[in-house]
């Protein structure tokens, strides 16, 4: 089991945190100057702990370099962000991850350290205009995984149902993967290839950009 310390619980930090534990496998420890915010996910960390992560005292409270990996989500407050990206680099982080507010920040957090640097309003941006581009009911969600690959929900098109995944053959014309599925329940699970698709599943999709955003492009044709 991997662990992971969260240092800032505003709504990136927490969505990180509640992923983690929803996907299994992390253990996960949280720290933050509010104590509200850290009773309120208390039960699902193995840590927890008020800190100032802006001061020495406070940075030197938390075992950083226990964890494989620390993820930086102060947001505002960007002098505080970079002093905890520093002193977890100084502190022998394994792998430091940040996030940014914008393009300055982000370079001024590589520059102090961080390993991975996070944009997530302007990769939510990014994201939002090519949902918009596709102009497609069928998308439910667009997501990057990091560097070239993203990954789309898209709900069965009209067309595609009764067929199966192999008589689709979306992976021979688009090199996309569909890795799973969701059915009307919320239920996820694997995908089979071979059972026919129906009304309401949602497909999970992975590929690189340039394939991705073509296959998007021909759903929203249809």
């Amino acid at each position: 089991m991997k662990s992971v310390g969260i240092i800032g619980l505003g709504l990136y930090g927490r969505a990180v945190l509640e992923t983690l534990i929803e996907n299994g496998g992390f253990s996960v420890s949280a720290y933050d100057n509010n104590m509200d915010k850290l009773t309120s996910i208390a039960h699902l960390c193995t840590d927890t702990k008020c800190v100032d992560a802006s001061t020495e005292e406070g940075m030197d409270s938390i075992p950083v370099e226990m964890f494989d990996c620390i993820v930086i989500g102060i947001g505002t407050d960007i002098k505080a962000s970079l002093f905890a990206t520093m002193m977890c680099r100084e502190r022998g982080a394994k792998r430091i991850v940040s996030k940014a507010t914008d393009r300055k920040h982000a370079r001024l957090l590589s520059l102090s350290g961080a390993d991975l640097v996070i944009s997530p309003e302007v990769e939510s941006g990014k994201l939002l205009a090519k949902a918009i581009q596709c102009n497609s009911n069928d998308v439910v969600e667009l997501f990057t995984s990091g560097g070239n690959v993203e990954i789309a929900a898209i709900n069965v098109p009209r067309e595609w149902i009764g067929k199966t995944i192999i008589q689709v053959d979306v992976r021979k014309r688009f090199d996309v993967n569909f890795i799973a599925m969701r059915d009307r329940g919320g239920l996820l699970s694997l995908v089979d290839t071979q059972a026919p698709l129906k009304e309401g599943e949602t497909l999970v999709a992975i590929a690189q950009r340039s394939e991705m955003e073509r296959f998007l492009k021909k759903i929203a044709m249809k």
